[in-house]
């Protein structure tokens, strides 16, 4: 019984890894994506006022 409780903690903390590491993925991935929305948007601010 002492194995089956070792075996679901492993599981449970090899879980919780694999989702936190996911996590810091997809918030560093977001501030990518948003510093090159932030680019487009001034490139279309700035054609826009060229072309005014």
């Amino acid at each position: 019984m002492f194995s089956n409780i070792v075996l679901v903690t492993v599981v449970v903390f090899v879980l919780w890894l694999a989702a936190m590491g996911y996590y810091l993925y997809s918030s560093r991935q977001q501030e990518s994506l948003e510093k090159q929305v932030e680019a487009v948007q001034k490139m279309l601010d700035d054609s826009g006022q060229s072309e005014a």
